[in-house]
Parts: C-alpha cells; structure tokens; sequence
C-alpha cells in the first residue's frame, strides 16, 4: 500500500520558534500537497476512499479545522481537529523529518529492547516488586525529562527523545540488579543451540504469533467497515484509546502471575481465589471507579496509578502469603 516515496531535495532544519510560527490554517491552494502527503503515509490509513477524504477535507478548510507546517512547497505536517471535542480526527507528518527523533531515540534502542526484555524474565523470576519499581521510577523520569528538556532546555523533538531513552535505560538497569546481584536463579551465559528446544519454541509460540498477527489484519478489516462511518484510520484511533483499558488488564495481570504460579503449585486453592479477587478489584478501581470519581481526565494517569496499584497489592499479598506458609525463594 505504500506508494512513489518522494523525498525533500533539500529540507530545512526548522528551529522549535520557526515551526510554530509556520503553522497556518490549511487554504484550498495547499490541497495538492496535503494530498501528497496523505499518499507519503498511506500505509498508515488502509481502504482510503480519496474521492470521499478530499469532500471531507474540503469541509475542514472551510469551517478552519485543517493546519498545515509547510518547508517550501512541501507539507511535512498535517493535521484535523473536530471543532467540539477538539480530538485529531487526522495527522499525518513527512517521514523524513522526524529523522532527528529517530537519530537520538536510536542512540537508547539496545537499552529500551533489553529493558522490556528483561522486565518479563524479572517478573516471573521471583521479583515483581522490583518490576513494578522500574516502570513506576522510569515514567517519571520520562515526564520529567519531556518537559525538562522541551521547556526549559528548548531542544524541541530531540529533548523529546533524549528523555524517552534516559528513561528507558534508567527501568533496565535498575532490573539489571535483579540480575547483577543474583537474586533469583536465571542467569546470563552463553546458550547452546539446540533443534528440539527451537521447535519447542516454535510450536508454543505458534498461538501467540497468530494472535499477534491477527491485530494487523483486524485493523485493516475494521477500517475498511468504520471509514465508512467514522473517519479515515478510524479503528486504530479506537485501539489506541481501548489500550488504556487494556493496559490495566495487563499490568495487574502480569504482577500477579508469579503469585498464581506459585500458589497453584503449592495447591494453595484459597490463596488462588485471594489474588484473582486481588486483580479484578484493582481493574474495577482503575477503569471504573477513578473516572468516575475525578473525572475523564483521569485516564491519563492510568498507567502510573495501576503500576502503584499493582506494587503496592504485590508487597500486601507477598506478605500474606508468607504468613500463610508460602515462601517465594530466590537463590
């Protein structure tokens, strides 16, 4: 679905004052180039109607929900807004000119791999406090870092991603001391290959690789049925704001699987029970009871409330489960 990728001979590198004050209401002379970077992202909006987006479009400019931050007589960035909600119904920015995010955020790339990697094997292996503690810590350092260094250090999308990587590699290391102190049995050595554990692998692994796999093709159906509908990419739009729900499921779901597994093995059938009410009633405080109680806006906090939620449960239930005989060992 990608088309012609046509680059910018000569592009200029816009300071942070320049681009915002180049951004402009959309008139109905930029609509060549607006169109032309719709195609540059294309891929990015499955089943796109052209001859129903350029009508939509056009009423965008009319009512002036359309900006656009031109570089000469090319458009690096678009965007529309619905005039009530406020919400993007639509952005789209050219891919060569967020090489400058790409460069910095590159520099963290093996520590952020490593430190998502890593985070699972900690989890299961008898320390999920200490994961829960890294993303707590590392979010933070992202916020701070995000306005430290786009608001009083003016480094624009670059200080963006400088404090996505810092804070990336701050959550690896403070997992690596899982690992560095030996505190649970996994260790780092030099694997042997082995055929019959690769096709182990590949066949557990099968169901998960499907369901990954079935996300793409999901969103690509939804989006031809919603476009109709909705708007242009309109099922992603919807993910994205699903995954915040989704989000919760997860983190409260991972935090307490090191507790199922050892209860199940222990036959501990009570104990069981104890942490699945455990994780519901922190699903049900996340995604219902907060927005209800401080409003919509609350959402944007999900992930650092359900972290704390979920750390503070898991030192509550690992001491309970200790006092009830049920020792996590590490060695």
């Amino acid at each position: 679905m990608q088309l012609r990728y046509v680059l910018n001979e000569n592009p200029t590198n816009l300071e942070e004052k320049e681009w915002q004050d180049k951004i402009v209401f959309a008139t109905q002379e930029d609509i060549p180039k607006w169109i032309e970077l719709v195609h540059l992202v294309i891929d990015g909006f499955p089943h796109l109607d052209e001859k129903q987006y350029l009508a939509q479009l056009q009423e965008y400019i009319k009512n002036k929900r359309a900006l656009i931050l031109k570089d000469a007589d090319t458009a690096i960035g678009i965007m529309a807004f619905h005039e009530v909600t406020g919400s993007i119904d639509f952005f789209g920015v050219h891919p060569q000119y967020p090489s400058e995010y790409l460069f910095w955020y590159a520099i963290f790339i093996i520590p952020s791999g490593l430190s998502t990697a890593l985070q699972g094997f900690c989890r299961n292996d008898g320390s999920p406090v200490l994961v829960s503690a890294a993303v707590v810590i590392s979010t933070v350092c992202n916020i701070f870092g995000d306005w430290l260094l786009i608001f009083p250090f003016p480094m624009s999308l670059k200080g963006a991603a400088i404090a996505t990587g810092i804070s990336q590699t701050v959550a690896f290391l403070i997992v690596l001391t899982h690992y560095l102190g030996h505190r649970g049995v996994l260790r780092f050595h030099v694997p042997k290959l082995d055929g019959a554990l690769f096709r182990k692998m590949a066949v557990r692994g099968l169901p998960e690789s499907i369901s990954q796999l079935a996300t793409p093709v999901m969103t690509l159906c939804m989006n031809m049925v919603l476009v109709q509908y909705i708007g242009v990419n309109a099922f992603s739009i919807i993910s994205y704001v699903a995954s915040f729900s989704i989000a919760v499921f997860l983190g409260s779901g991972e935090g307490l699987q090191p507790l199922f597994g050892q209860s199940y093995g222990a036959m501990e059938e009570a104990e069981l029970k104890s942490y699945f009410h455990a994780g519901l009633t922190i699903n049900v405080v996340v995604i219902l009871a907060l927005p209800v109680i401080f409003g919509s806006g609350i959402i944007w906090f999900a992930f650092g409330i359900y972290e704390a939620l979920v750390l503070i449960s898991a030192v509550y239930l690992l001491k309970r489960s200790e006092r009830n005989g049920i020792v996590f060992e590490c060695e």
